[in-house]
């Protein structure tokens, strides 16, 4: 037993002199501590209540209603539209559209069935410009129920189960009687579920002053075919044996199953396209082919098939610009023979597109080598919603002709240089220098005593320098961002990665908890001030939550589509937490594993036979004067060796995960 207590007794209390002062501190805090603590608590909300008001930041709610952002797709940030047929439904009266006459709006259930959120607005249908700018008339509606959409659009106040709501509507008095409206409601029948897209018929406007006589609304027309009922369905497309023989294609097939298909054949002066997809969950939806030069989004030729809420299918032609999507002034120019179905979920649609073209610059020339792209996403009344961000377009891997057979497979397309920047700065802040700020600032207290850099303490200097650097490139990191989004990130609710959507209100966070250290620091008590110890506690706290949200952010998003990182910078991040963690624990044992080893060569030194007991008084000098004390010395110099190893670890740990972000 006497044995087993000389072992233990190194390992009880191996630590720095500083930390013994601060946890005796800790201990028993003055009650004149309390004023300092109060003091800076108040430092600290100020500085995060100043961080906060710098940016206007919508949340999405739900239990209190649609926000205004969700107005122009009327689609909710969170669930996911649902395929079967909607138990909820909305029904006007009168359809004709008189002056001064509300419409009274109806939204109803099924028996059994009630829903809890909803957003209705009225729009033009023969409109132009974008889809939120015809947004017309004013809604009143009960006590449960609020206004959005700037005025324009009523939603639920609370998530109370509804079976039914009356609403009316009034007509502005700028109505035309060549308007057509339409209104458009989703209904939310829980967080995980909702139905969009469902509509009125077309109403009409009549006797309107000082206005000229109706007109009838005109369509192209592109040979579309009606869907017919979602029935049971296929959930892949069979592979095309003829690609590459009769016809060329691009898809994503593997082991004879695709998502899609885009086939083409030279038809002389243009080209026959024809594009699949499958499976398709609701009616108003798009795919879309592009012509690039490059693997990236921007500056594209796009000529997409969409099918609106009466099941046709239109083909259009429109550009890529830097950010969005924009249909052409002839937006079918150059095309022919345009006809289209979707039937039990297959959105297929054929069209010729003319190799080139005298009406347009932005409709590239198909006689050149392109780069190929697939893309898909929501549609709303004729109006796309950016393609899916649960996947990025696909793309080809070299450029392609157009005029000679083959069959090329998919890959995705490559992120934003600004996504890649945000990613690779967010790195470097936070896997490598925040860990050589932490572990220095840290272990690093005894190493070099007796040099100084610039007047102060090494360890105190690169603490410092590390820190500070990570707020910088925070700061920078988190513009990049906004400038590549326009605003804080609104991420929609992919069934089974809802945690995508605490990237961007994490990252914020950690962008206020990474001035905050810093700024508090200008506050530090001095050494023997009474509040040093308050501050220690907070400033620790504070970078240490900093830290552990900032862990969690980057593996979110590493898993974003949109960052174009592949599964193994998952695999080196985890591995670089991992080491971290076994950093710490290695750098709490190094005292106790000198003072073991030590005692086991006191030992070796001085043999005992092994059945000799010793008393009690024995155990107690052997414990007290007779065990040998840790080399100081030996333990610096370990503890440099193990630091400076960090330091090469961290940086090549952090490259190679830059590479595989930026790769």
């Amino acid at each position: 037993m006497s044995a087993i207590l000389v072992f233990k007794t190194p390992c009880v209390a191996q630590r720095g002199e500083d930390d013994l002062v601060f946890e005796m501190e800790a201990r028993r805090v003055p009650k004149k501590i309390k004023n300092q603590l109060v003091k800076i608590s108040k430092i600290v909300i100020s500085i995060l209540l100043i961080h906060l008001s710098c940016f206007n930041v919508e949340v999405s709610a739900n239990s209190s209603g649609a926000p205004n952002w969700t107005c122009k797709f009327m689609k909710p940030g969170h669930g996911r539209q649902q395929p079967e047929p909607s138990p909820f439904s909305i029904q006007v009266s009168p359809k004709v559209i008189t002056p001064g006459s509300p419409i009274t709006i109806i939204l109803k259930s099924v028996p059994g069935k009630t829903f809890k959120g909803f957003l209705v607005t009225a729009f033009r249908t023969t409109g132009t410009g974008p889809r939120l700018d015809n947004l017309i008339g004013t809604f009143q509606g009960p006590a449960n129920a609020r206004i959005t959409c700037h005025g324009k659009g009523i939603t639920h106040r609370n998530s109370i189960p509804k079976a039914n709501i009356v609403l009316n509507w009034t007509p502005p008095n700028t109505l035309t009687n060549t308007d057509r409206l339409v209104f458009n409601v989703t209904f939310v029948e829980q967080h995980a579920k909702y139905w969009r897209g469902i509509s009125t018929e077309e109403l009409t406007a009549a006797n309107f002053p000082n206005q000229p006589s109706p007109r009838p609304v005109t369509q192209p027309t592109t040979g579309a075919t009606k869907t017919s009922s979602m029935g049971p369905q296929d959930t892949f497309l069979k592979e095309d044996e003829q690609c590459g023989k009769e016809h060329s294609c691009f898809h994503d097939c593997f082991n004879g199953r695709c998502s899609f298909t885009v086939s083409w054949k030279d038809a002389g002066d243009s080209i026959a396209f024809h594009l699949k997809m499958m499976p398709v969950a609701i009616r108003e939806r798009w795919i879309a082919v592009g012509f690039s030069q490059d693997v990236l989004m921007g500056d594209d030729s796009v000529t997409e098939c969409m099918v609106d809420r009466k099941g046709a299918v239109k083909v259009y032609n429109s550009y890529n610009d830097a950010k969005t999507n924009h249909r052409l002034d002839d937006k079918v120019a150059g095309l022919s023979k345009m006809e289209g179905s979707f039937v039990n979920g297959q959105l297929d649609c054929r069209f010729h597109r003319n190799k080139t073209s005298r009406y347009d610059p932005k409709m590239f020339d198909l006689n050149e080598h392109w780069f190929m792209m697939f893309s898909d996403g929501d549609a709303l009344a004729g109006d796309k919603l950016p393609h899916r961000f649960d996947k990025l377009p696909s793309v080809t891997s070299n450029k392609v002709n157009l005029l000679f057979l083959g069959s090329m497979g998919a890959a995705a397309a490559q992120a934003s240089p600004l996504v890649k920047a945000h990613g690779c700065l967010m790195t470097i802040a936070w896997m490598l220098l925040t860990s050589i700020g932490i572990v220095t600032a840290r272990y690093g207290k005894p190493l070099w005593p007796a040099h100084t850099l610039f007047g102060l303490k090494i360890w105190f200097q690169i603490h410092r320098t590390a820190m500070v650097s990570t707020m910088g490139l925070t700061l920078f990191s988190f513009v990049l961002i906004l400038i590549e989004v326009k605003g804080i990130s609104i991420i929609p609710d992919v069934t089974g990665k809802q945690y995508w959507q605490l990237h961007p209100w994490f990252g914020f966070m950690i962008v206020v908890l990474s001035m905050s250290n810093p700024f508090m620091a200008l506050f530090r008590p001095g050494a023997g001030a009474p509040g040093r110890i308050v501050f220690n506690w907070m400033h620790w706290g504070v970078g240490v939550f900093s830290v552990f949200l900032a862990v969690i952010t980057i593996f979110i998003g590493l898993d974003l589509p949109k960052s174009g990182a592949s599964m193994s910078s998952l695999y080196v991040m985890a591995f670089a937490v991992i080491y971290l963690v076994f950093m710490f624990l290695l750098m709490e044992s190094i005292p106790c594993i000198l003072k073991k080893v030590a005692v086991k060569k006191t030992y070796e030194l001085n043999p005992r036979n092994s059945t000799y007991v010793l008393t009690r008084q024995e155990s107690q000098v052997s414990t007290v004067t007779n065990s040998p004390s840790p080399n100081k010395e030996k333990e610096i110099r370990v503890r440099t060796i193990v630091i400076t190893c960090h330091y090469v670890i961290a940086t090549i740990t952090s490259i190679v995960l830059i590479i595989l972000v930026v790769v």
